[in-house]
Protein backbone atom coordinates (compact mmCIF):
# COMPACT_ATOMS: atom_id res chain seq x y z
CA UNK A 1 0.00 0.00 0.00
CA UNK A 2 2.56 2.66 1.02
CA UNK A 3 4.51 2.10 -2.71
CA UNK A 4 1.46 2.53 -4.26
CA UNK A 5 1.06 6.11 -2.36
CA UNK A 6 4.89 6.89 -3.18
CA UNK A 7 4.45 5.86 -7.13
CA UNK A 8 1.03 7.83 -7.45
CA UNK A 9 2.49 10.72 -5.99
CA UNK A 10 5.86 10.86 -7.99
CA UNK A 11 3.42 9.84 -11.12
CA UNK A 12 1.11 12.94 -10.39
CA UNK A 13 4.35 15.15 -9.63
CA UNK A 14 6.32 14.19 -12.75
CA UNK A 15 2.86 14.55 -15.00
CA UNK A 16 2.00 18.00 -13.46
CA UNK A 17 6.22 19.08 -14.17
CA UNK A 18 5.40 17.81 -18.12
CA UNK A 19 2.49 19.99 -18.27
CA UNK A 20 3.99 23.08 -17.09
CA UNK A 21 6.93 22.89 -19.03
CA UNK A 22 4.69 22.48 -22.50
CA UNK A 23 2.56 25.28 -21.48
CA UNK A 24 5.54 27.52 -20.77
CA UNK A 25 6.86 26.22 -24.14
CA UNK A 26 3.93 26.60 -26.02
CA UNK A 27 2.72 30.12 -24.18
CA UNK A 28 6.65 31.43 -24.37
CA UNK A 29 7.95 32.64 -27.49
CA UNK A 30 10.34 30.44 -29.07
CA UNK A 31 13.39 33.02 -29.26
CA UNK A 32 13.75 35.88 -27.03
CA UNK A 33 16.28 38.70 -27.81
CA UNK A 34 18.01 40.49 -25.29
CA UNK A 35 16.75 43.40 -24.13
CA UNK A 36 18.48 47.19 -24.25
CA UNK A 37 19.10 48.39 -20.71
CA UNK A 38 18.21 51.98 -21.91
CA UNK A 39 15.12 54.05 -22.82
CA UNK A 40 14.86 55.37 -26.24
CA UNK A 41 12.99 58.50 -27.51
CA UNK A 42 12.69 62.38 -28.08
CA UNK A 43 11.41 62.87 -24.33
CA UNK A 44 11.02 61.73 -21.42
CA UNK A 45 8.74 62.59 -18.58
CA UNK A 46 8.26 62.03 -14.91
CA UNK A 47 5.24 62.38 -13.10
CA UNK A 48 5.01 62.05 -9.28
CA UNK A 49 2.74 60.95 -7.03
CA UNK A 50 0.48 64.02 -7.31
CA UNK A 51 0.62 63.34 -10.72
CA UNK A 52 2.44 66.59 -12.14
CA UNK A 53 5.53 66.37 -14.42
CA UNK A 54 8.27 66.76 -12.04
CA UNK A 55 11.36 65.83 -14.44
CA UNK A 56 10.98 66.45 -18.18
CA UNK A 57 13.99 65.71 -20.40
CA UNK A 58 13.80 66.51 -23.92
CA UNK A 59 15.89 65.87 -27.01
CA UNK A 60 15.68 69.03 -29.56
CA UNK A 61 16.84 69.61 -33.23
CA UNK A 62 20.55 70.34 -33.76
CA UNK A 63 21.95 68.25 -31.09
CA UNK A 64 20.13 70.24 -27.76
CA UNK A 65 18.16 68.43 -25.39
CA UNK A 66 16.80 69.99 -21.90
CA UNK A 67 16.51 68.77 -18.87
CA UNK A 68 14.10 70.61 -16.48
CA UNK A 69 12.81 70.23 -12.75
CA UNK A 70 9.77 71.59 -11.71
CA UNK A 71 8.05 71.88 -8.25
CA UNK A 72 5.19 70.61 -6.92
CA UNK A 73 3.28 74.06 -8.63
CA UNK A 74 4.33 73.14 -11.68
CA UNK A 75 6.94 75.74 -11.63
CA UNK A 76 10.39 75.10 -13.91
CA UNK A 77 13.03 75.78 -10.72
CA UNK A 78 16.34 74.47 -12.60
CA UNK A 79 16.68 74.29 -16.25
CA UNK A 80 19.99 72.34 -17.83
CA UNK A 81 20.28 73.33 -21.19
CA UNK A 82 22.96 71.88 -23.59
CA UNK A 83 22.83 72.43 -27.67
CA UNK A 84 25.15 72.80 -30.70
CA UNK A 85 26.62 76.12 -32.75
CA UNK A 86 24.66 74.99 -35.70
CA UNK A 87 21.21 74.41 -33.25
CA UNK A 88 18.62 76.31 -32.54
CA UNK A 89 19.49 76.71 -28.94
CA UNK A 90 20.85 80.73 -28.13
CA UNK A 91 22.81 79.49 -25.17
CA UNK A 92 24.61 76.32 -25.84
CA UNK A 93 25.46 74.98 -22.39
CA UNK A 94 23.67 76.46 -19.57
CA UNK A 95 21.93 75.63 -15.60
CA UNK A 96 19.46 78.17 -14.96
CA UNK A 97 17.87 78.40 -11.16
CA UNK A 98 14.44 80.16 -10.98
CA UNK A 99 12.09 80.98 -7.95
CA UNK A 100 8.75 80.16 -7.09
CA UNK A 101 7.50 82.27 -9.46
CA UNK A 102 9.43 81.57 -12.47
CA UNK A 103 11.60 84.24 -11.75
CA UNK A 104 15.45 83.75 -12.96
CA UNK A 105 17.86 84.14 -9.39
CA UNK A 106 21.09 82.47 -10.75
CA UNK A 107 22.88 81.24 -13.70
CA UNK A 108 25.57 79.44 -15.36
CA UNK A 109 26.66 78.82 -19.09
CA UNK A 110 28.75 78.91 -21.87
CA UNK A 111 27.57 80.72 -25.45
CA UNK A 112 28.86 82.61 -28.61
CA UNK A 113 30.03 85.94 -26.24
CA UNK A 114 31.78 83.38 -23.79
CA UNK A 115 31.52 81.92 -20.38
CA UNK A 116 29.05 83.55 -17.91
CA UNK A 117 27.61 83.24 -14.30
CA UNK A 118 24.66 85.48 -13.46
CA UNK A 119 22.78 86.34 -9.97
CA UNK A 120 19.74 87.97 -9.76
CA UNK A 121 17.69 89.16 -7.04
CA UNK A 122 14.05 87.80 -5.80
CA UNK A 123 12.38 90.41 -8.24
CA UNK A 124 14.73 88.53 -11.09
CA UNK A 125 16.56 91.44 -12.24
CA UNK A 126 20.23 90.34 -13.01
CA UNK A 127 22.87 91.73 -9.89
CA UNK A 128 25.87 90.68 -10.53
CA UNK A 129 27.57 89.32 -13.94
CA UNK A 130 30.64 87.49 -14.05
CA UNK A 131 31.98 86.95 -17.72
CA UNK A 132 34.85 85.66 -19.77
CA UNK A 133 34.22 86.97 -22.94
CA UNK A 134 35.52 85.19 -26.86
CA UNK A 135 38.54 86.83 -26.45
CA UNK A 136 39.34 85.51 -22.81
CA UNK A 137 38.78 88.80 -21.27
CA UNK A 138 37.40 88.30 -17.90
CA UNK A 139 34.87 91.03 -16.48
CA UNK A 140 32.71 91.71 -13.34
CA UNK A 141 30.04 93.97 -13.47
CA UNK A 142 27.38 94.69 -10.34
CA UNK A 143 23.97 96.36 -11.39
CA UNK A 144 21.42 98.25 -9.00
CA UNK A 145 17.64 97.58 -9.45
CA UNK A 146 17.11 99.34 -12.11
CA UNK A 147 20.00 97.65 -14.27
CA UNK A 148 22.15 100.28 -14.02
CA UNK A 149 26.08 99.69 -13.73
CA UNK A 150 26.80 100.28 -9.62
CA UNK A 151 30.87 98.31 -10.03
CA UNK A 152 32.48 97.05 -12.41
CA UNK A 153 35.86 95.63 -13.30
CA UNK A 154 37.62 96.12 -15.37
Amino acid sequence: MRKIVILTAVTSATISALVTVLILLIALPTVVTAQEARLRGSGLTLVGADGGDHIVMEAGPGGSSTIQLHDAADTTRVLISSGSEGGTNAQPNSVAIFSREGRPLAGIGTGPQGQYIVLGDQDGDVRMLLNVDGADQPSIRMMDAAGQVIWSAP
